[in-house]
């Protein structure tokens, strides 16, 4: 059987479309970047999965863990990331196109802190719609990547 054998010609076919994975970095994704060796996205990918395991590993043997205390969040996003980026467990002084203001962002996650610990206190969510309401927390702290959205998932449970 051919490729072109049982696949709709309307959609590109799957080798077609360009490996993501084999995308060399720009030099966004090069910002504060650690080792570097790094040049494609498939490395870029591995180098942070390692570390975010090892932050994940670190955050489940902790005896008191506060996932809604500032301190205890940026120690977290510092001990997932920090082995990759210099801009690990810092709040962004830049401003994006998305988010709030850089000089808000303590402000901001300081009420979305208080108001998710109110809504557990007070059961007002369950725990999946809850874990929903905070997929913007990463892209408060840095632009939107995928670390951060992994280290935000790992947050959010």
């Amino acid at each position: 059987m051919t490729r072109q054998e049982n696949h709709d010609p309307g959609t590109p076919h799957p080798f077609d479309v360009e490996d993501d994975a084999a995308t060399p970095l720009t030099h966004e994704e090069k910002d504060g970047l650690i080792p570097s060796w790094v040049t494609f996205r498939h490395e870029l990918n591995e180098v942070e999965q390692a570390n975010i395991a090892k932050g994940a590993l670190w955050a489940s043997r902790q005896r008191r863990r506060d996932l809604l205390d500032e301190c205890f969040l940026r120690d977290l996003h510092k001990r997932m990331l920090g082995d990759v980026r210099t801009w690990a467990g810092v709040y962004r002084s830049k401003e994006r196109s998305i988010g709030v203001p850089a000089w808000n962002i303590r402000v901001e996650l300081k009420i979305l802190l208080d108001d998710t610990r109110l809504w557990v206190e007070r059961t007002v969510f369950d725990p999946d719609e809850l874990a929903g309401c905070h997929s913007p927390l990463p892209e408060w702290q840095r632009p939107p990547r995928p670390a951060d959205g992994r280290f935000a998932g790992y947050a959010a449970r």
